[in-house]
């Protein structure tokens, strides 16, 4: 995650010649496009709070995996941005969570699968109403399986 805050060109060490990166939510998909990925992550890197694209900070909460795969669970914050995820931000700071998920080769991301909760942003941002309630769930107990099932 440093990397990705210093700049693009350090965070392209981290991938592989050949890399797939996929980030859903935001309708991104690039293959083996270093200079598509580098634009898709510029933004995280940029330290002018006046030229639209925002102050970044990601951080790191777990890692669950080993050196072929894993899955990177991360907060990521931005302020001072105009648009975050296609929405007017007007500058406001905003926060969620994510996950992104790698696949290595000989220590480099050949497979990159990013999710993460653009509701709760979108929230932040007004563009949706804020729950009145928690979201909780209730699970009923499911009744024991008959014997020798």
């Amino acid at each position: 995650m440093k990397a990705f805050l210093s700049s693009p060109e350090a965070a392209l060490t981290f991938y592989a010649d050949s890399f797939d990166f996929s980030d859903p939510p935001r309708e991104r998909f690039i293959r083996d496009d270093r200079a598509a990925l580098a634009a898709a992550i510029r933004a995280f890197s940029n330290r002018d709070p006046d030229n639209g694209l925002g102050l970044h900070h990601l951080e790191v909460v777990e890692y669950v995996g080993d050196q072929n795969s894993g899955l990177v669970v991360w907060k990521w914050s931005a302020r001072h941005a105009d648009v975050i995820f296609g929405m007017p931000a007007g500058g406001r700071f905003v926060e969620t969570t994510g996950a992104s998920f790698h696949v290595y080769n000989s220590g480099k991301i050949v497979r990159e699968i990013i999710y993460s909760d653009q509701i709760h942003v979108a929230r932040q941002l007004g563009y949706l109403a804020a729950r009145k309630k928690p979201l909780t769930r209730r699970f009923r107990r499911s009744p024991k399986p008959p014997e020798g099932a």
